[in-house]
């Protein structure tokens, strides 16, 4: 969906927000959207998630999560991200 409508306003999608929020894997987006990355790279990083991280059975293993979250974020939190919210 985000891709369509970059395509359809011709610009990055996020320069057409002021503020992002989401919960579970929307939060996920929120943060690499808001960090810089683009929309195919944030769902690059989305299907690294569901490939790494929602494996076997619930509760999943929270190690996994952390660590695709270091490698792609490094240590940045959101509060780290002073241009877009």
């Amino acid at each position: 969906m985000l891709l369509s409508m970059e395509k359809l306003w011709g610009v990055p999608i996020i320069h057409c927000f002021d503020w992002l929020s989401g919960t579970s894997t929307g939060g996920l987006l929120a943060l690499a959207l808001a960090s810089g990355k683009t929309v195919t790279e944030s769902q690059a990083i989305y299907m690294k998630l569901k490939d790494k991280v929602f494996v076997d059975a619930k509760p999943y293993n929270s190690k996994n999560f952390d660590t695709l979250l270091t490698q792609c974020f490094g240590d940045l939190k959101m509060h780290d991200i002073k241009e877009r919210k």
